[in-house]
């Protein structure tokens, strides 16, 4: 399979499991938790999902780590408990957004 046929098959995959979590009424929560699940499932070794608040001022907040199965514990736990708003890349990403190319 193609890297590309593999892209678009974690696409739909995403699609599926946002549109099956949405309905759920598990909240932003629990959309978020099945992207992170199937990034991770197919995608990437680690994965943290943070959410911002909804409005206004606020600080974010760690909804899962999901790390190599062989972390799971000893690295994973210190992550999940980690609170995003100590972390000071992680903060600027949120306050000022991406930076800019060109």
């Amino acid at each position: 399979m193609s890297r590309h046929a593999e892209l678009l098959d974690l696409v739909d995959d995403t699609a599926a499991a946002l549109l099956r979590a949405a309905p759920a009424g598990g909240g932003p929560e629990a959309v978020l938790a099945a992207a992170a699940e199937v990034l991770h499932g197919r995608f990437a070794d680690w994965v943290i999902a943070d959410l911002a608040p909804e409005a206004g001022p606020g600080n974010p907040r760690r909804v899962l780590a999901l790390g190599p199965r062989e972390e799971v514990g000893d690295r994973t736990a210190p992550l999940a408990e980690q609170d995003p708003a100590d972390c000071p890349w992680w903060w600027t990403r949120c306050t000022t957004g991406p930076p800019r190319c060109g």
